[in-house]
């Protein structure tokens, strides 16, 4: 797998399109030049979680954020014009809108525009020009040169820097195969981790060119989000792991493709605190992923909130009061420098270039020494701490010591003194030298000499003014108490240096025009230990020819330099580290294994001294007996403290040399089958690389697939024998098991009172489907409950875990709730004054009958509907009736067949009572 290590992100230049292996060792330095390390993610992650309960969060807010461009040009070549066109499209990206409509993508509610007005109060175009020749500097030792050229206070604005180049290595990638693909940035952003105060002077951004995309990767940054794939595929708490936000999944690859899927821990933590139920694809289409062919176009909702806390967290003065002119007046001006780098009492003229204004206030105040450590940012409600030293267009002056200066031009049409436009230039006074320099790589792994892995770093001096250097290197071990090398020094202008050991290498440059002497800033190198590392993978063994065994064994090399052809392996029968174990055999390798690389070989050993284990150490010529014993492990050991084993191949950790396998020569092939009856089988499935095949069966005989279609009618027992391609025969054997869901009803029949409900039960099967599906809650549970309005008959499909299917009925019938009153008070009181039928309903057809106490009919009616509406009216003929015990009879069925009964009874008595 491949080996990442974060050192200050930057952004990769345009058009790089390319796909690295992810077995190699690579390098990876991010776009923010303060990396975070694991207790800075975990305070950021607490911090985060308590920011999400504050009461008074703005939730809904809408952010303006002000911008200042700062073109550093010697030769001015970017417009106006297209700093002001750039911002339609910036806002499309962090609005998700335009051309940037990513599926996963939301409006992040943040908007930029370029500042009207500058920290001091002036008009301005939000467009700083800058004269330097640091247009191209080292993003490692110049960061803060650079910015401290001119930069507005950071509280308030975010600075951009555009600049022709920055010298950087972003990316630096091995394998052994290819050697070192390496790339440089074009561009890098500030991560905040606390609240930003105007001291930090090498706050914002720096970009080679201006593109939406770039400002919005940078801008991300800017606002604390990390790469999607930051920190690889961990993802034990999201609000800590990886790029620190739940919603974009897990990513492990840095250049690979829009539609790649480097991590299979999407679900983890909390199924990414509720985001991934599923493994789903990297956000390629991010702006904070480095997806190939140009398809970021988004960021998510969980980076919004992350940008909102950082917003309110860390960059709370940033708002949109800058965004508004101070007055409604075309004004404009800027000056120029007739020298770039004076020399204490030169004189120097300033000339202004301006529009629509006439006059003018020079001020030159002193800010410190000529380092960079300090910061010189313009803040909000600047006024100059000096007096005003000239009123006209231009300015001759001379600076008395070496040190950094503000110069300071005020200008005003005096018909309008309240509108104001202002320009500043940072003049940095010295004796004339300034030492710069830039290494051409930046992450190397070399030692000598018997490791013989060396790479030169060219560093290219770039210093102005000077006539003699002084180059110093200095060694440190990375083993505490073990012993530096000396330091190195030498005068050469530009310096090619071969380290020679591993370790942490600082390199310094003195530049010198006689007694004026400036010193670089060091640059750190760290230098990898290049030793091989070899870890052997025992894949499988088979049987070979009947007495030996062909074992397909993996080598991987964990270490930069070649494992060469001839490193021995030994084969043993039990753990080589005990004394009980013994050699089987020994080889030497056939082929090399590149650096951070693997190569898959193929052995045949003899199976005589075989047990069920087997064991494999790299580097073993089994010669030196058991138990095996290696030297200290190499790591970032001095080459001339290395201690070598036997073979004369040191590596860097002995602890991976030994591989393991249970031996399964005779492993059984074949598993049981359930299967449907009638169903055709496949027996062969997934095993055509055995070979000669033959099957015994029970109820068939013997046979092969190329000679039967076996149909699945009844349980079986086949026995099988075959045969591999190394002439080995094995033997196995398996049933066919006829597999059937085993239904079973609590009840096939059913009888509830009409208007009850009964739960249906059926158990036996996985899938279960009754029909029709009228009056159940669920159709495809076990236990449906049913309240059915009419008898019915249910059909039940059910199917078992291989999809065997059976069906079965259950029967609901409608049981009568029919019934008569026990008396009743045919008196015109209008209460109770009929004998009427209740529960009529499902009558197919009924015969009811009244008789008084000497049998005579007094009433009858097969009228369902009158007998439960109208009913008796305690009438015969006319007559009204006397009080007394009548006889009534019903006769009659229902729809489903079933007799009318009333309470119960086919007769009974009414009393009617007057």
């Amino acid at each position: 797998m491949a080996l990442k290590k974060l050192m200050p992100i930057l952004l990769v230049l345009a058009g790089i399109n390319s796909s690295f292996s992810q077995s190699s060792r690579s390098n990876f330095e991010s776009c923010s030049t303060s990396p975070l390390q694991p207790s800075d993610k975990e305070k950021l992650a607490k911090d985060f979680v308590k920011w999400q309960s504050k009461a008074n969060r703005q939730a809904d807010a809408k952010y303006i954020i002000p911008v200042v461009f700062h073109l550093v040009e010697q030769n001015p070549t970017i417009s106006d014009e297209e700093v002001q066109s750039i911002f339609s499209e910036i806002n499309d990206a962090y609005a998700h809108r335009g051309s940037f409509t990513g599926v996963d993508g939301v409006d992040t509610q943040i908007e930029f525009c370029l500042a009207q007005r500058s920290p001091d109060g002036a008009l301005t175009s939000g467009i700083n020009r800058i004269n330097s020749d640091y247009e191209r500097f080292d993003m490692d030792l110049e960061n803060a040169k650079m910015k401290t050229l001119g930069q507005w206070d950071p509280r308030y604005y975010l600075n951009i820097w555009i600049v022709e180049e920055v010298r950087s290595e972003i990316y630096s990638e091995y394998t052994g195969s290819e050697w070192w693909t390496r790339l440089k940035g074009g561009g890098f952003s500030s991560l905040p981790t606390q609240e930003v105060t105007k001291d930090f002077i090498t706050d914002g951004i720096v970009l080679t060119s201006i593109s939406a995309q770039g400002v919005a990767h940078e801008g991300g940054h800017y606002f604390g989000l990390l790469h999607t794939f930051a920190g690889g595929c961990k993802n034990d708490n999201c609000f800590a792991d990886g790029d620190m936000v739940c919603d974009t999944p897990p990513d492990d690859s840095v250049f690979n493709s829009c539609e790649d899927n480097s991590c299979s821990t999407d679900t983890l933590s909390n199924y990414s605190n509720n985001n991934f139920f599923e493994d789903r694809l990297d956000m390629g289409t991010n702006f904070m992923d480095y997806g190939n062919g140009g398809c970021s176009s988004e960021f998510s909702a969980g980076q919004t909130e992350r940008m909102h806390f950082h917003k309110e967290s860390y960059r709370p003065l940033l708002n949109g009061q800058f965004c508004n002119a101070p007055c409604d007046v075309n004004l404009s001006l800027s000056f120029n420098q007739s020298i770039m780098r004076p020399l204490p009492n030169q004189d120097v003229t300033f000339n202004s270039t301006s529009e629509n204004v006439d006059t003018f206030n020079w001020h030159v105040e002193y800010l410190g020494n000529k380092s960079s450590n300090y910061s010189i940012a313009m803040e909000v409600g600047y006024q100059p701490s000096s007096g005003v030293i000239n009123t006209s267009p231009s300015l001759s002056h001379s600076f008395p010591a070496e040190g950094k200066y503000r110069v300071y031009l005020k200008a005003w049409n005096s018909s309008n003194p309240d509108c104001f436009v202002s320009y500043s230039k940072i003049v940095k006074v010295t004796c004339g030298v300034d030492a710069r320099y830039s290494p051409d790589i930046r992450f190397i792994a070399a030692k000598n000499p018997r490791a013989r892995f060396l790479e030169p770093v060219v560093f290219t001096n770039y210093s102005v003014g000077a006539t003699s250097y002084e180059w110093t290197i200095t060694h440190k071990n990375p083993i505490p108490g073990n012993p530096n090398l000396p330091v190195f020094t030498s005068n050469d202008v530009h310096l090619t240096y071969f380290f020679p050991e591993p370790g942490e290498y600082n390199i310094s440059l003195k530049a010198m025009n006689g007694a004026c002497v400036d010193v670089a800033n060091t640059f750190t190198l760290q230098v990898e230990d290049p030793t091989i590392d070899g870890s052997p993978i025992i894949e499988s063994t088979e049987c070979y020819k009947v007495d030996s065994l062909l074992v397909e064994l993996t080598i991987e090399n964990l270490g930069y330099d070649t494992i060469n052809v001839g490193t021995p392996i030994a084969f043993y029968n039990a753990d080589p580290l005990g004394s009980n174990s013994q050699l089987i055999q020994s080889f030497e390798l056939p082929e090399i294994v590149y650096g951070f690389e693997s190569t898959d070989y193929s052995f045949v050993i003899s199976n005589q001294l075989l047990s069920d284990d087997l064991y494999v150490v790299f580097n073993d010529d089994g010669l030196s007996g058991t138990p095996v014993t290696f030297p200290t492990n190499d790591l970032n050991i001095m080459s001339f403290n290395t201690e070598y084993p036997t073979s004369g191949y040191a590596e860097l950790n002995y602890q991976n040399n030994i591989g393991y396998i249970k031996i399964e020569v005779d492993q059984v092939f074949f598993s049981d089958i359930y299967a449907c009856e009638g169903d055709e089988l496949d027996l062969d499935a997934g095993l055509s690389g055995l070979g000669n095949i033959i099957y015994n069966s029970q109820l068939l005989g013997e046979f092969s697939e190329d000679t039967i279609t076996y149909v699945a009618l009844a349980d079986d027992v086949i026995n099988v024998t075959w045969q591999n391609e190394y002439e080995c025969k094995f033997q196995d054997a398996f049933e066919v098991i006829i597999s059937e869901p085993r239904l079973v009803f609590s009840d096939t029949l059913v009888r509830i009172n009409r208007g009850e409900s009964v739960r249906l039960m059926a158990s036996g099967a996985v899938t279960y489907n009754w029909s029709p599906p009228i009056w159940l809650d669920d159709p495809t549970s076990s236990s449906p409950l049913a309240t059915p309005a009419e008898p019915i008959i249910y059909t039940l499909e059910a199917a078992d875990s291989i999809g065997c299917e059976m069906t079965g009925n259950v029967e609901i019938e409608i049981v009568s709730t029919a019934h008569i009153p026990n008396l009743f008070t045919p008196n015109e009181d209008n209460s109770n004054d009929f004998l009427r039928l209740l529960g009529l309903m499902g009558v197919e057809d009924i015969d009811f009958r009244v008789f008084n106490r000497v049998g005579s009919l007094v009433f009858e009616s097969n009228d369902v509907d009158k007998l439960s509406t109208e009913g008796w009216d305690g009438t015969w003929k006319g007559k009204i009736q006397p009080n007394g015990i009548y006889y009534w009879t019903v006769q009659g069925k229902y729809t489903n067949g079933l007799p009318i009964l009333l309470n119960g009874k086919d007769r009974g008595t009414i009393h009617l009572v007057r």
